[in-house]
């Protein structure tokens, strides 16, 4: 069900970034208190029910807080840093229901796959003359899929890296 839940709100941010270039500050924001409290109701607020286990010595509950925080900060600090430039305060809101979602561990999965994706897809508009180096791309939309491979994938990563 869970699964189902954030898939929807990573369509809907998808959506809105690509077709509207903005985020609703309100979905977002849903969706993390949404993931903060299924975070407490399943987990627990140290991890003890639901099958959780502590990552990096942090308890679930505690890692989507810092998570959510963490995400949140990766991107404001960007929008702060370039006057709203490089990121808008979309992204750091998406950030922080990523965070909230996937908590610290996978967030930063989410980030690495997400510049990864939009590195390649913006060298490949311009090579083809469909963007210039100047114009903007909707980076929620790469958030999105990086949240989606570190949702359904992320702990295989891990796996795969040894950890």
């Amino acid at each position: 069900v869970f699964s189902i839940i954030f898939t929807a709100f990573l369509f809907i941010f998808f959506c809105f970034d690509y077709f509207y270039g903005v985020i609703p500050d309100a979905i977002a924001i849903f969706g993390t208190v949404f993931f903060i409290f299924a975070a407490f109701a399943r987990r627990g607020l140290f991890g003890q029910d639901g099958g959780g286990h502590a990552v990096w010595g942090l308890s679930p509950f505690d890692s989507t807080l810092f998570g959510a925080v963490a995400g949140f900060a990766f991107f404001w600090i960007q929008h702060q840093a370039s006057s709203g430039r490089w990121v808008g305060m979309g992204d750091a809101l998406v950030g922080l229901f990523l965070g909230a979602s996937l908590g610290l561990r996978n967030l930063g999965i989410a980030l690495l796959f997400s510049y990864i994706f939009g590195a390649i897809i913006s060298v490949i508009l311009i090579i083809f003359k469909i963007k210039k180096r100047t114009d903007t791309v909707p980076f929620c939309v790469f958030l999105t899929i990086g949240g989606f491979l570190a949702w359904f994938f992320g702990a295989d990563f891990f796996r795969f890296l040894g950890y």
